[in-house]
């Protein structure tokens, strides 16, 4: 008689591209924002979609990361364009205003 011991399988979930979905939009938001001339919605879609991914999918860490990266630099230069047009429009008027 003999005998076999038993085996033990260890289960890992494969990914699959649904898994990375969350990850994968997060970069391409975050890519096409600052492609697209820095706009300020895709900023907020990959940010938030970056966020969502970290929480929600541990395969897809690095993309969710880039896509957080990439997203808050296009905010940045928005919010700091936006607050440099701000301070300057008002000279231009009052000196269009002026001439």
């Amino acid at each position: 008689m003999t005998t076999t011991a038993p085996t033990t399988s260890i289960h890992t979930p494969a990914t699959t591209s649904a898994d990375r979905a969350l990850g994968i939009l997060a970069i391409v938001f975050g890519i096409a924002s600052i492609a697209l001339g820095f706009q300020f919605v895709f900023a907020v879609a990959g940010l938030v979609l970056g966020i969502l991914s970290l929480r929600r999918e541990q395969v897809t860490r690095g993309l969710a990361i880039t896509g957080i990266i990439t997203s808050s630099v296009t905010l940045a230069g928005s919010l700091f364009g936006a607050a440099i047009a701000l301070a300057v429009f008002p000279f231009i008027a009052l000196a269009a205003l002026w001439s």
